[in-house]
């Protein structure tokens, strides 16, 4: 036996020799099983998986935190670009009404903001007012209005898909401090009413089916008689919705506003 060659050996060394091979020994003990200690007995495994599980799951919660943010950041940017998109295709009287109803949403958050006066959970964030949410209503009035004219054919796709998309998003401004919950409640509230009502008048129904619906009246004031809109119209809704979108109406004061500030600065 091999065990029984060494041993001879080992106890034939010099007393130095056998510290260092101990020592050695335990070294590499140490390098193979870091569990062990310097006592000999075994660290708590428990403790160990313990720890495993929470840097993983930090590093879970971080994703999701990141995919949120992302979603949160380009929901103004992407659901202009699509409601674009099928505006420049579509280009009939249903989408031109739709549009305008979206143009007279966003107005109505801006100035309910200024009638309510409501600040924001974190005033640096932003500078203007945050009750209602202008995003929530925006999301609000264009699920509504998407959902009762396609969205009914194709809910089972459709609708789960368009309501993950709204609540990541404005689950972000939340918890990105752009807003409160109720800012965001109020907002969705009003947006989908506004939605609701304005399907109804597009297409003449309850309560206005005693007036003229908008879609006849931008048929016979808006279109030629194809009923299409000519694609080179379009710089109007796209100009119209870049300013709406953009917050012009407060960008241009405070661009006005800093660039005094230079000027005095400079004298």
């Amino acid at each position: 036996c091999v065990f029984h060659l060494l041993v001879p050996c080992f106890h034939s060394f010099p007393l130095q020799a056998k510290i260092n091979v101990v020592s050695n020994s335990y070294l590499l003990q140490q390098q193979q099983f870091p569990s062990t200690t310097s006592s000999g007995t075994f660290r708590s495994l428990p403790k160990m998986v313990a720890a495993d599980n929470i840097n993983s799951s930090s590093t879970s919660f971080t994703q999701i935190n990141n995919f949120l943010s992302m979603v949160g950041k380009s929901t103004s940017s992407l659901v202009s670009l699509v409601f674009f998109a099928v505006l420049a295709c579509k280009r009939n009287a249903t989408m031109i009404s739709f549009f305008l109803g979206s143009i007279a949403n966003a107005i109505a958050a801006k100035l309910l903001k200024r009638i309510i006066r409501q600040e924001r959970p974190n005033k640096n964030k932003k500078d203007d007012k945050g009750m209602p949410s202008s995003h929530s209503m925006s999301l609000g009035f264009i699920g509504t209005f998407a959902y009762l004219g396609w969205g009914r054919n194709n809910h089972l796709l459709v609708a789960p898909a368009a309501l993950a998309y709204i609540t990541m998003s404005l689950y972000y401004r939340v918890q990105s401090k752009l807003h409160t919950k109720e800012q965001v409640y109020v907002g969705v509230v009003f947006g989908a009413l506004n939605g609701y009502l304005w399907y109804q008048f597009t297409h003449g129904f309850r309560p206005f089916s005693a007036i003229r619906s908008l879609n006849a009246i931008v048929s016979s004031t808006m279109l030629p008689s194809s009923g299409v809109l000519p694609a080179q119209y379009l710089i109007l809704p796209a100009t119209v919705g870049l300013a709406v979108v953009g917050s012009l109406e407060r960008r241009i004061p405070q661009w006005i506003m800093a660039q005094s500030k230079k000027r005095k600065k400079q004298c």
